[in-house]
């Protein structure tokens, strides 16, 4: 997410990740006080937000005539309700089992 932001902010180069990696660590290191006073519920809505803006709709159209809509959809859920991996081995354990029934 961090690399695709980053493109979308007008990065070309390689430089930019190793920069974005440099003012992260400067902001830790030297301001890392003044972050722990950012309530994580407003990091969790700004890290939600920019995943969202992220999302290309064409694909879930293509799932959805594919008929593997729900699959995408279980894994949106379990990574939005449980956690990334949780939510990624629900959908991978859906995509498998739809995938044995056929």
């Amino acid at each position: 997410m961090r690399s695709t932001t980053n493109v979308s902010a007008g990065a070309r180069t390689r430089l930019s990740a190793i920069l974005h990696g440099v003012w992260v660590v400067f902001f830790v290191t030297v301001l890392g006080a003044v972050l722990t006073r950012i309530p994580l519920a407003a990091l969790a809505a700004l890290l939600v937000f920019v995943g969202a803006k992220l999302v290309d709709p064409r694909p879930v159209r293509e799932f959805l005539r594919h008929g593997e809509a729900t699959a995408y959809f279980i894994t949106l859920a379990g990574v939005v309700f449980i956690n990334l991996l949780a939510g990624i081995a629900l959908g991978v354990a859906w995509a498998v089992i739809q995938l044995l029934r056929k």
